[in-house]
């Protein structure tokens, strides 16, 4: 509206040529306002659609890292093969420093995590369990990979959990996959874990673990197992 009005004032006190001069420049004007008005709206359609995008750019990073989290974690529940007991035993997952450390008495450690990957790691490769050298630096080998497998106590239902965990990749002579058990053995009132023994035939580890958090959390346990 304002430059409509100065347009007209300068048509109406200059002379023929600067008149037409004078409606120029308001019409250039008053195509600049119009261009601005169109722009601002295409601006203002442009920061619309770009913030729709960040958002569901950020929502799909969401979703994203939640996944990526729950694939390095793993699911840490079980229920019995005769769906009378429910574990739970995401108590035991170590989130920060190594994990736990067995010495395995044969020149390695092993070091392991319940459900997840080791939080810090002495392998080259992210792994739940990892076998190390205790004299030659370097010389190590995860025993097994995520995802795990559950399997009903070695003693029956309700008695605790077994999980296993597998290495096809770096397999043993005879390509013999490594193969990582944990024997989780129900001990009511135990807190922590409690690492009883390990034994290593042909790359096949068995850890025999005992903990309160290995008991069923629905069902009770079955006959109410106390520690050795």
């Amino acid at each position: 509206l304002i430059l409509t009005v100065e347009s007209e004032a300068v048509v109406s006190t200059q002379s023929t040529g600067i008149a037409r001069k004078g409606e120029l420049v308001g019409s250039t004007q008053l195509l600049l306002l119009v261009l601005v008005f169109s722009s601002k709206h295409l601006f203002i359609d442009s920061l619309r659609n770009l913030l729709q995008y960040k958002m569901k750019s950020s929502l799909f990073c969401l979703l994203a890292l939640i996944l990526t989290v729950e694939s390095v974690r793993g699911a840490c529940t079980y229920t019995s093969s005769d769906k009378k007991y429910s574990y739970d035993l995401s108590a035991l997952t170590a989130t920060s420093g190594y994990g736990y450390l067995r010495n395995g008495g044969d020149g390695y450690n092993y070091w392991f995590n319940v459900c997840a990957n080791l939080p810090k790691s002495n392998c080259t490769q992210q792994a739940p369990v990892c076998q190390a050298s205790q004299t030659k630096a370097g010389q190590n080998v995860p025993t097994g990979y995520l995802p795990a497998t559950f399997a009903d106590g070695d003693t029956g239902t309700g008695s605790g959990v077994v999980i296993t965990y597998v290495n096809n990749v770096e397999q043993c002579s005879g390509n013999t996959p490594r193969k990582t058990n944990l024997h989780f053995k129900c001990v009511t009132g135990l807190a922590g874990l409690t690492i009883t023994s390990i034994t290593e035939n042909k790359c096949l580890y068995d850890l025999y673990l005992s903990s309160g958090a290995a008991c069923p959390t629905s069902g009770g346990a079955k006959g109410k197992i106390d520690a050795d």
